[in-house]
């Protein structure tokens, strides 16, 4: 304020040509709204533009509608709106990214597991006779490895494979065609047998069991079976009634 404070006590210019008293630079007296308008005014700004001191130039840049202190504000304001608006958007496609991507990420993760396992376990027989077999029946990497894992135990199993190579779809639909009629047949066939296999089986091999209770929930024990799978029950008697029980479960 100290140049304006010169433009009041200056004797060239009166009250008439600025409108400034030194109360209105003097915060402590009654400097307000008006003061401050005042100061700014087209008078004021000419008659310190056209004063020879750099005070004017200055005076004249940071109080003009296009002030850079005031276009450098409003700048900064818009540069970081501009990168909340980014980095808010970055944050939502980060979350629709994660989800979608999550099953691909699971699957990756645990086909690194299988591997790093696979290359330690090669590490570690890799001085043994183990190696020396799985390079003569040529399973020395992972996937002959697998696909003969995967035979094994499909040749092995007595169970029907899901997992094993599917026919078409116009083969599978022929077939049940085709076997149909066999299939009710042999159905049929089938309750008879087991009709005469409950009434004529011989009961010397019963073992005579009591319980008081009437359901044997976890145990598989049966009141009828095939008579196919007859070899795999022990036929037993429990409470007065004809029961069978799983060989595997009596062991």
């Amino acid at each position: 304020m100290k140049h304006i404070q010169q433009l009041i006590d200056d004797d060239r210019y009166t009250k008439l040509d600025h409108c400034l008293t030194k109360s209105d630079i003097n915060s402590k007296d009654r400097q307000n709204y008006r003061s401050c308008i005042k100061l700014i005014s087209d008078d004021v700004l000419n008659i310190v533009t056209n004063d020879a001191d750099t005070q004017g130039t200055d005076t004249r840049s940071l109080s003009g509608s296009f002030s850079t202190v005031i276009n450098f504000t409003v700048s900064n304001f818009l540069r970081l709106a501009q990168k909340l608006s980014i980095l808010n958007q970055i944050k939502y496609d980060d979350s629709l990214v994660s989800s979608n991507q999550l099953a691909e990420i699971d699957k990756l993760d645990v086909e690194e597991i299988i591997s790093n396992a696979y290359g330690q376990a090669m590490y570690i027989v890799k001085h043994s006779e183990i190696l020396n077999g799985l390079k003569r029946y040529n399973i020395i990497n992972l996937t002959d490895l697998s696909t003969f894992l995967f035979d094994s135990f499909t040749k092995s199993s007595k169970m029907f494979g899901y997992s094993s190579r599917a026919t078409s779809d116009d083969d599978d639909y022929q077939e049940f065609e085709l076997n149909e009629e066999e299939n009710y047949i042999q159905d049929l066939l089938d309750d008879e047998m087991l009709f005469d296999f409950e009434d004529n089986d011989d009961d010397s091999d019963q073992e005579m069991l009591n319980s008081t209770k009437s359901a044997f929930n976890g145990i598989k024990i049966v009141n009828n079976i095939n008579p196919i799978l007859r070899k795999s029950y022990f036929k037993i008697r429990i409470n007065e009634k004809n029961k069978y029980l799983h060989k595997q479960l009596a062991c």
